[in-house]
Formats: C-alpha cells, sequence, structure tokens
C-alpha cells in the first residue's frame, strides 16, 4: 500500500529549487556570506531530514500503525538510494525534535550548518516556513 505520492517523494529526493532559494535567502538576509557548495550540501541534507521527519510525524497521525511503518521503510529505501546521512540526521536529531512540538529543529540546522550564527528573528522565520512545510505536506498525502 503506497500512499505516498509521486509529487512528495519528488519533493524529498529531488527537487532542490526550493532549498537552494532558503539557503541563498539565509546567506543574504541573515549572514552576509557568499554562496559556498560544501555547505550548501551539508544545509541540502539537513533540510531533507527535517522535511522527512515532518512527513513522519504526518503519517503517523493519519494512518494506522501497520501502514505507517511500511511508508516510512519505503521512504528510508529511498532516500538512503541517494543519501544514507538523511535517515541517519533523523534518527539522531529530528526526530526527538518533531516529537518535542518541532521549535528546535532550527536550532539544531543553526548549529549544524551555521556555527549557531542565526539570530533569533531567523530562527524564528525558519519555525514559520517549517508550519508551511508542514501543511504542504499534509495536504499532499494521498
Amino acid at each position: 500500500m503506497n500512499k505516498v505520492n509521486k509529487k512528495l517523494m519528488n519533493y524529498l529526493t529531488k527537487e532542490e529549487g526550493h532549498i537552494k532559494d532558503t539557503f541563498s535567502s539565509v546567506l543574504k538576509n541573515h549572514l552576509n556570506m557568499d554562496y559556498n557548495d560544501a555547505l550548501y550540501s551539508k544545509f541540502r541534507t539537513h533540510w531533507r531530514a527535517i522535511t522527512t521527519q515532518m512527513l513522519f510525524g504526518a503519517f503517523a497521525k493519519k494512518y494506522p500503525p501497520g501502514d505507517y511503518f511500511d511508508m516510512r521503510n519505503y521512504i528510508e529505501d529511498e532516500l538512503n538510494k541517494n543519501d544514507t546521512q538523511i535517515v541517519d540526521l533523523i534518527n539522531k536529531y529530528y526526530s526527538k525534535a518533531y516529537s518535542a512540538g518541532g521549535l528546535d529543529t532550527p536550532k539544531i540546522l543553526n548549529s549544524h550548518c551555521f556555527d549557531s550564527k542565526l539570530s533569533e528573528a531567523a530562527i524564528d522565520e525558519f519555525n514559520r516556513g517549517f508550519a508551511l512545510i508542514h501543511e504542504f505536506i499534509i495536504e499532499n498525502l494521498t
């Protein structure tokens, strides 16, 4: 039983426009830094871990345990084909942050990707953005 539609899987594994735009905006508006490929790669991995955790949370709320675990295993397998760090980040950091309401998610992202240099305003902006992404994910569950 596959409840993950192609749009969501593409968003989690391939689509990068929104990630690049967010990264560039953070650098320009909050850090006054130039683009850096290595930093972007790290940010992209964390971003995918965060959005995937949001999807897992939405599945857990919407579907019975058997379906949830089937979908989680399917998504983890798909993600691991491209980047095994995503699932590791979920398990080490983002699952716990999500379970606690998600407000620590941008703080984890900040410490791992930006050496904790983001302001509280930037962290609040991330929290608002993550809330919108969570809504998008829930709306696109099939």
